[in-house]
């Protein structure tokens, strides 16, 4: 996001799960939970950004109490990947480049609602790996990007980052099931691990797949790319001609 919206030449230190943009590589390291208090206030930061899917409140307040300012950011759907991208833009003093990075992002996502518009929508079980059964609850930008790309996720309306029972799943019957996952994926994989999900119509018709992680795992500019991943699943007829 920072880089996205011009101030990555102002980065000095990222969390041990940062590796994109590569530059991030030759940065300091922290861990994002639990904070190391100490270490963030030896590099004498003038703002250190959160995410309030990682942190807490609580965790802001000792900052700012150090003297250190923070500012903490929570998106839940693909329009507040923008906002946070023209937000930060304005705390970094990068207005132009994030007010363009904010337009060109909503720009692909509109594009790509302009293409799946009118298919019909499948109902999607969204998944964070598959033997444990990690979903997301209300509140997520997750079923934004369903949308956008032309599916209904059926976790939509459960409590917050559910872990879903295989009860759910097979009432739910989805028509597609994607995993957040490195790994391909096939229907067979998926009823090794759950052999009640054997007549489910997404295992029936081999609607199982992986989506890369990173692309619609991490709030920021590239999940514009998770939500086309997830409409060439759904839709491939759509991009027939790529």
């Amino acid at each position: 996001m920072v880089y996205a919206a011009g101030g990555g030449n102002r980065m000095i230190a990222v969390t041990r799960s940062d590796d994109y943009p590569p530059q991030v590589n030759a940065l300091a390291r922290l861990d994002a939970v639990p904070l190391n208090f100490e270490s963030i206030a030896a590099l004498q930061p003038d703002l250190v950004l959160m995410d309030a899917e990682v942190n807490r409140v609580e965790d802001a307040d000792r900052l700012v109490a150090l003297g250190i300012p923070a500012v903490m950011y929570e998106t839940t759907s693909l329009n507040g990947v923008a906002e946070d991208l023209e937000a930060i833009g304005g705390v970094l003093g990068t207005t132009r480049q994030a007010d363009l990075a904010a337009a060109s992002f909503r720009f692909d996502v509109d594009s790509l609602r302009s293409l799946t518009a009118y298919v019909e929508r499948p109902s999607v079980l969204f998944l964070i790996g598959y033997n444990t059964l990690y979903a997301y609850g209300r509140d997520s930008y997750v079923h934004d990007l369903i949308d956008a790309a032309g599916g209904t996720s059926l976790t939509s309306e459960l409590q917050e980052d559910p872990v879903l029972n295989e009860e759910f799943v097979v009432a739910s019957n989805p028509d597609v099931i994607i995993v957040a996952s490195t790994e391909a994926l096939s229907a067979a994989n998926l009823t090794q691990a759950h052999p009640g999900f054997a007549s489910l119509n997404a295992v029936t018709s081999n609607r199982v797949a992986a989506v890369d992680p990173d692309l619609v795992l991490r709030p920021g500019p590239r999940l514009v790319q998770g939500a086309f991943a997830i409409a060439k699943i759904l839709h491939p007829q759509l991009f027939s001609d790529e």
